[in-house]
């Protein structure tokens, strides 16, 4: 999630442009942590296509159909104008904030419960909202993945993480190549060097996370999500006006 607000913020991209390019890092990053994974076996096969399914489907047509009717400006009333990429990225915000909060009410207690009965329609609806997040947003949508498998499904929260994954790289994927269809330039020097140093932040996650407290990892991470969606919607909606 901190992705496109890095790309917008520290590198100067465009919204638009931001949300392309973030697809190509987090895709790639990602599937580099999906291998790890396929070989723990620890990717749910079912609940993957169960998911993947709609959500590559929404991913095309979110694309292709939605993120045209969006105008641009959105909204214009005496000088003060949000532009489509602000609007964007400003609903960006809102689901790190809620993605935080979500974090903070889910407890360990509901990790391993035992598997329900699939409500597949319920499944089909939120993988095709997940799948319009990444379209539009770049947004992995693994805060709502994960919170969904853990408590709907009662996969184990390794099992939950690992399918989540290979999840949003197959969406990641698929919503950059509809980018690179339509772009007409890509600085691929600035994607590769981004994404190698995301490929050697996991590594170094991976080998500071087994030495760290896990409270203390989610309260970092909740504050970290909360300061950047503040600074987003504080640039987005006031400071650029």
């Amino acid at each position: 999630m901190l992705t496109l607000p890095i790309l917008v913020y520290l590198f100067k991209i465009p919204g638009d442009v931001a949300i392309g390019y973030s697809m190509f890092v987090v895709g790639a990053s990602s599937s580099f942590g999906v291998v790890g994974h396929l070989k723990r076996k620890s990717i749910d096969p079912a609940v993957f296509f169960l998911f993947g399914i709609p959500s590559s489907i929404m991913v095309v047509l979110s694309r292709l159909f939605l993120l045209p009717l969006i105008p641009d400006p959105v909204f214009s009333l005496n000088g003060w104008l949000i532009s489509r990429a602000a609007f964007l990225l400003s609903i960006f915000a809102l689901l790190m904030l809620s993605s935080a909060f979500g974090m903070i009410k889910v407890s360990e207690e509901i990790n391993g419960q035992k598997k329900v009965i699939p409500n597949k329609t319920l499944y089909l609806l939120i993988g095709a909202i997940v799948g319009t997040l990444t379209g539009l947003l770049g947004a992995g949508g693994g805060f709502i993945l994960i919170p969904t498998m853990v408590i709907l499904i009662g996969l184990q929260m390794s099992n939950a993480v690992s399918t989540s994954l290979a999840l949003i790289s197959l969406n990641m994927i698929i919503g950059f190549a509809g980018y690179f269809h339509h772009s007409k330039y890509i600085d691929w020097n600035l994607l590769i060097t981004i994404t190698s140093f995301a490929i050697l932040g996991m590594i170094i996650g991976h080998l500071l996370q087994k030495r760290m407290n896990d409270n203390l990892l989610r309260k970092i991470f909740i504050l970290v999500m909360v300061c950047t969606a503040l600074y987003t919607l504080i640039s987005e909606l006031l400071l650029r006006q």
